[in-house]
């Protein structure tokens, strides 16, 4: 890797590490679209159990994160007391999606034990283009609150100021 390549991935760790701790959440990962298999794949992890969610492409509709890239908006999932409750976040006029087996069928989720959820679209600088996905995830039943949002959305600014539309074939 090139000194500025190393530079950019130590600050888009620190900002997913600070994310974590500041949301109290067990898992920030980072997905990007890797070019070579025209899917997008997580790139950045902080709070990993076991490191197996690098390996997984996200589907449209499948889980938090599949949701927040069908929709390209934020999504949470969360359960509290054995039900489900999701929130498809602000703006956009609707009522709300409700993805009943958003951990079922996640693997993030399962792999990583994640009982909590949200996820938040990156769009690329020049469009409204998503080129990545945030997702926080708590291995506890606490939801995701405003916040919550409010942290991730000042992170995804920190992020594209780093990023700048980098893929994730371009960042290993």
């Amino acid at each position: 890797m090139l000194l500025r390549e190393e530079r950019d991935h130590d600050r888009l760790m620190l900002v997913l590490d600070r994310l974590r701790l500041l949301t109290n959440s067990d898992l920030a990962a980072l997905a990007l679209h890797d070019r070579m298999s025209r899917y997008m794949k997580w790139s950045f992890i902080s709070g990993s159990r076991n490191g197996k969610i690098l390996t997984m492409k996200i589907t449209p509709g499948v889980g938090p994160a599949g949701m927040a890239l069908r929709l390209g908006r934020e999504y949470r999932h969360g359960a509290a007391a054995g039900s489900v409750s999701c929130d498809i976040g602000h703006g956009g006029g609707g009522s709300p999606t409700v993805n009943l087996n958003a951990v079922e069928s996640c693997p993030a989720m399962l792999a990583e034990r994640l009982v909590t959820a949200a996820a938040y679209p990156l769009l690329k600088l020049d469009g409204p283009i998503i080129g990545g996905l945030l997702l926080l995830g708590r291995r506890a039943g606490d939801v995701y609150g405003d916040c919550e949002r409010l942290a991730a959305e000042e992170s995804l600014t920190a992020i594209k100021a780093v990023w700048s539309g980098m893929t994730a074939d371009e960042m290993s």
